[in-house]
């Protein structure tokens, strides 16, 4: 019987290259994309009961995640994982969920630019008039329009966005990680902005201008690197409950294919080679490879290409003896460095 299932996995930067971004993350794909995500609404399913939470609160509800006792991630639960659930055959598990993996302090920078309306599509009504001016505005004046504040000196600014954030309920060290995330942006300075920063009076789509720099691009021989980690606490006929988990930390090869085509690309390559070679076994249509006879010989093939989970099994409580009448709810089945979406043991 499974009592928990988690699955968390994200597209980062390696390491090494994550340190000249602000965000840890780096655009491998539309900038855009990135951002409408983090304002996406989810829902799982938690200890029997049902989790929602709208796209304005989801970078407010990331947890922490320590991985491998080296990687530092924020977990943010990734849309709809109730849809999920039946497909995996696990519609009675009383925890079932999927999450997003950022490193640790993408959400807090995140939060902020989200609050401040930097992520609306607009159009946003304060901004019409520099929208219809025909002028490209400094990013100062740019940014005070968006707050509804009067155009000030950066010093002025400074104050008033430090109110601003403040008058959200945000601690003292939010408030100076979000001042210190929009000055990175340049916002609080009297440069133009960008190109491409267009409509004025869409602030995502000058956000996205925005965060189009270098710091945010892979340069010549920065690495990728895809982290996933699946988690399913389960109880045996015989009353024993196991934590069984399977981590993969795939690096992109240097100056060559990057991690999430390898583990993306290559897995697509080797289901249409199996089809080539003998098609008999898959059936006909579109199909998920939730069946054994698609998912083994693709797992082996990947292992073939040195892509591979690390899995491992800890017995979290013994088989129950005849006079043994505890019972363990998935609830309290956190494991060290594994909050994510249950409480601790």
């Amino acid at each position: 019987k499974v009592l928990r299932f988690s699955s968390l996995c994200g597209g980062l930067p390696a390491p090494e290259a994550a340190g000249s971004s602000p965000l840890g993350y780096k655009f491998s794909w539309s900038p855009t994309g990135v951002l409408l995500a983090a304002r996406n609404a989810a829902r799982w399913r938690q200890d029997g009961q049902l989790q929602e939470i709208p796209g304005s609160n989801l970078l407010a509800n990331s947890k922490p995640l320590t991985l491998n006792n080296a990687l530092a991630f924020d977990v943010l639960p990734n849309r709809d994982s109730t849809a999920f659930a039946e497909l995996y055959g696990l519609s009675d598990a009383p925890t079932f969920f999927r999450g997003t993996l950022r490193y640790r302090g993408f959400c807090d920078k995140m939060l902020v630019v989200a609050r401040l309306g930097l992520l609306e599509p607009g159009p946003v009504a304060a901004l019409a008039p520099l929208a219809t001016s025909g002028q490209n505005p400094t990013r100062r004046q740019w940014f005070s329009a968006l707050l509804g504040l009067p155009f000030h000196d950066e010093a002025s600014l400074r104050k008033s966005l430090r109110e601003h954030i403040g008058g959200m309920g945000m601690s003292k060290e939010k408030v100076e990680i979000g001042e210190e995330f929009v000055g990175w942006l340049g916002l609080l300075s009297d440069l133009p902005l960008p190109a491409g920063a267009t409509p004025l009076d869409s602030p995502i789509d000058v956000t996205t201008a925005l965060l189009k720099r270098e710091e945010m691009s892979y340069l010549p021989g920065e690495r990728d690197m895809v982290a996933m980690y699946h988690e399913l606490v389960v109880e045996r006929a015989d009353g024993a409950v196991e934590r069984r988990t399977a981590t993969l930390i795939e690096y992109a090869e240097p100056n060559g294919a990057t991690a999430m085509a390898r583990t993306v690309g290559l897995t697509a390559a080797i289901a249409a080679q199996l089809v080539l070679d003998n098609a008999e076994p898959f059936g006909i249509g579109v199909q998920r490879p939730l069946r054994k006879e698609w998912y083994e010989p693709v797992l082996q093939c990947l292992d073939g290409e040195g892509i591979r989970m690390d899995e491992r099994t800890e017995l979290l409580r013994p088989p129950r003896t005849a006079d043994d009448t505890t019972f363990v709810t998935s609830g309290q089945m956190g494991g060290a460095g594994q909050p994510v979406f249950a409480a601790k043991l």
